[in-house]
C-alpha cells in the first residue's frame, strides 16, 4: 500500500479532487494552516471538499496519531486550510443499525457506496460432505473483493463460515482503510482507538487492544479479534476469527 511521505512534499491528492470528510465530529476549515488559524465553517462528517491549488508548501501536522497536511480546498463557496488526515477518496460510510457481523460489514458499505465495474465471477462445488462458493467482484476505485462460503455437511445444525479477501489500490493510504473500517463498524466497541503510528500505550488503555509495531506492520490484538495494518501490502482479510490487513 502506498503510504505519503507527509515529512516532504508529496500528496495524495491534485487540485480538482473532491475529498470527503471521515471525521464523526467534522473538520474546521480554517483561514490559515494552523490548528490555531480562525475557523471559517465546521465540515460536517461526509461533507465533500475540492482540493484548490496553494503555491505555499504543504505545511505538517499530526493529529491522534495521524500524520498529514493542511490542505487548502473549497467547501461550499468558502476557502480555506483543512487537515488531510481525516479526509479520503473514499465516501463516508453512512450509519448501519443493526447486529454487527464483521465478515459482511465491508461487502455492505461496497454495495451501499460503489459500483462494480464488472460482473461478479462465480465459482462453486457440491458433494456430500459440503458446500463451497466464491464470489470475486471489482469495484469502482479499484477495489477488489472476493469472498467464499463453505457449509459442512457433516456437523449438526451446519451454518456457513465466511472469509472475505478485500484488496485496495495502492492509491489508498493505510489511514484511510483504518479510518473506514473503524467507522464501518469493525471497532464497534473501541470508539477512542487511535491508529498506532510509533506507540500506541496511550491508547491501549482505551481501546482495551494490545499493540506490537514493526517495520513492517502494526498488529492489534484483544479477546475476539487481530487485526494487522500492513503498511506495504493493502488486502484486508475478514474471518469469523478476526481481521487482517496484510
Amino acid at each position: 500500500m502506498f503510504i505519503p511521505a507527509y515529512a516532504g512534499t508529496e500528496l495524495w491528492y491534485a487540485p480538482g479532487d473532491t475529498l470527503n470528510v471521515l471525521a464523526i465530529s467534522g473538520l474546521n476549515l480554517r483561514e490559515k494552516a494552523d490548528i490555531n488559524g480562525k475557523p471559517i465553517v465546521k465540515v460536517p462528517y461526509a461533507g465533500m471538499l475540492t482540493v484548490l491549488k496553494d503555491t505555499a508548501k504543504p505545511v505538517v501536522f499530526s493529529f491522534d496519531n495521524i500524520d498529514g497536511h493542511w490542505v487548502y480546498a473549497e467547501y461550499e463557496g468558502k476557502k480555506g486550510y483543512i487537515f488531510d488526515g481525516y479526509l479520503s477518496k473514499l465516501p463516508a460510510p453512512q450509519s448501519d443499525a443493526g447486529e454487527i457481523d464483521l465478515p459482511s460489514l465491508m461487502q455492505n458499505y461496497l454495495q451501499n457506496n460503489l459500483s462494480p465495474v464488472s460482473d461478479p465471477v462465480f465459482e462453486d462445488n457440491e458433494n456430500d460432505g459440503g458446500k463451497w462458493e466464491k464470489v470475486r467482484e471489482e469495484w469502482e476505485g479499484g477495489i477488489t473483493s472476493v469472498v467464499e462460503s463453505t457449509i459442512d455437511y457433516t456437523v449438526d445444525d451446519p451454518l456457513p463460515k465466511i472469509h472475505a479477501v478485500y484488496t485496495f489500490s495502492g492509491k489508498y493510504r493505510l489511514e484511510e482503510v483504518f479510518h473506514l473500517m473503524k467507522l464501518i463498524g469493525y471497532f464497534y466497541n473501541t470508539e477512542t482507538l487511535m491508529f498506532p503510528l510509533k506507540s500506541s500505550k496511550a491508547s491501549e488503555n482505551k481501546s482495551g487492544f494490545s499493540f506490537t509495531v514493526s517495520a513492517n506492520s502494526i498488529l492489534m490484538k484483544s479477546a475476539e479479534t487481530a487485526i494487522k495494518l500492513a503498511k506495504e501490502n493493502s488486502s484486508i482479510v475478514l474471518t469469523v476469527d478476526g481481521i487482517g490487513i496484510e
